[in-house]
């Protein structure tokens, strides 16, 4: 099979972990990736570059401006841009695709959310969880996201339509893909995916179909167009020494997912109790609130190698009720306030790793301790990125980054124990 030129590639995301999770799947394949705090910076430098436009919450309209802009600035001549969306269709898929597509000058939109290895996968342009569909279970996984609609055909309908690629269509093969492709009569092409090996045949066939396409998928997506592509020169190994300097480790999980309240339960278990602070209190009685929890934490980080500060009670406080504005700002309110309190812990006591779950989690303490971007080395585990912190109070330092509804009930404690050199 001929493979086209060696290129760059931007990653365009709604959100921090999502950025990471996509750019973690080239540095696996030896590829140098770096994300970008700011989804303006220049990042000409290197062969991998994410970004997060910090739009999952925004509005149709806001997110897809923060998209356009993001690919407009920042897409060099000849790159591969790379639309990252989220597997549980979380955000404003249509409209970010539609700005990525029309941003980059490219022909069509290549839609493939699945991601197989969390047995999230499509079928008949619809997305299912574990065999469910997406709309019957996406609630529970995310309490804070809006109802979730798996059929992708529906919702590109108001975009103009899509074309769709059945799965027996894409287990033909990658020719076969790159035919289908050239013949799509809509600007936007959803594929059907359940394996990695299904997801192979659309990165092959989108590079074999002599069209400018636009991949929008998840992790996985990502990860088969990072196999696809020719090898960098030269290639770059992962970093397999990262856990040497982490002596002392700070968990923050903002995350409000089941999956990641399953996680925090498995980490008290093995690590010790959390530092939990409640989301009113957070809104309500700030400076109290958080100079409470701060002393916790750094009071556990004095006599433990590991310390969690989880939010709680945060779905309660943005009921079904509240207004989508007002929502928005009540979850940057918070986040912010979280993002407070791990940068005071981080001045109090001295921190060698952070474990971040939950995407406007992560990216609110990074911006509030100085870091402008993420040099990513490779993964704790599967799906699950670690990166040296590029700038501020914790220039060098080790970073996990982890979308709050994604991994095992292990994987907090995993991480944090991976980074202190601790396989118990």
């Amino acid at each position: 099979m001929n493979r086209p030129m060696q290129r760059r590639v931007l990653i365009v995301a709604d959100d921090l972990t999502g950025a990471a999770d996509a750019a973690v799947t080239f540095r696996a394949a030896g590829w140098r990736a770096f994300v970008a705090m700011d989804p303006h910076a220049n990042t000409a430098r290197w062969p991998v570059a994410a970004l997060s436009t910090e739009s999952r919450s925004l509005g149709a309209q806001e997110a897809a401006d923060a998209v356009g802009l993001a690919v407009f600035l920042a897409q060099p001549q000849g790159c591969l841009v790379l639309k990252k969306i989220d597997s549980l269709l979380r955000g404003s898929v249509v409209a970010e695709t539609t700005a990525a597509l029309q941003a980059s000058g490219a022909e069509l939109a290549l839609v493939a959310p699945a991601l197989p290895a969390q047995r999230r996968t499509t079928m008949d342009a619809r997305v299912f969880v574990d065999g469910a569909p997406l709309s019957s279970v996406g609630r529970a996984l995310d309490p804070l996201a809006p109802p979730l609609s798996g059929d992708l055909r529906a919702l590109f309908t108001a975009a103009g339509g899509a074309t769709c690629l059945p799965l027996e269509l894409v287990r033909c093969g990658a020719d076969a893909v790159a035919e289908a492709l050239r013949r799509a009569s809509t600007p936007v092409v959803l594929a059907d995916a359940k394996s990695d090996s299904d997801l192979d045949n659309l990165a092959h066939g989108m590079l074999l179909a002599g069209k400018q396409v636009v991949p929008c998928g998840s992790s996985g997506l990502a990860a088969a167009l990072a196999r696809a592509l020719p090898p960098p020169a030269p290639f770059q190994a992962a970093n397999a020494t990262m856990r040497l300097a982490c002596h002392r480790v700070l968990v923050v999980v903002g995350s409000q997912s089941a999956v990641a309240a399953g996680q925090v339960a498995h980490l008290e278990g093995a690590t010790g109790d959390a530092v939990r602070i409640d989301a009113a209190a957070l809104v309500g009685h700030t400076d109290a609130s958080l100079a409470a929890a701060r002393d916790a934490a750094i009071h556990c980080l004095r006599s433990r190698p590991v310390a969690a500060v989880v939010l709680t009670d945060l779905a309660h406080l943005c009921n079904a009720k509240v207004p989508a504005r007002e929502l928005r700002r009540m979850e940057s309110l918070v986040a912010s306030a979280l993002a407070r309190l791990a940068a005071d812990v981080v001045r109090g006591v001295e921190v060698h790793g952070l474990v971040l779950s939950g995407g406007s989690t992560a990216a609110a303490v990074l911006r509030a301790i100085g870091v402008s971007g993420l040099d990513v080395q490779g993964e704790v585990m599967p799906g699950i990125p670690a990166s040296l912190a590029v700038g501020g109070r914790l220039d060098g330092a080790v970073v996990v980054t982890k979308a709050g509804a994604f991994g095992a009930a292990a994987a907090l404690t995993y991480a944090a124990r991976y980074l202190v050199g601790s396989d118990e």
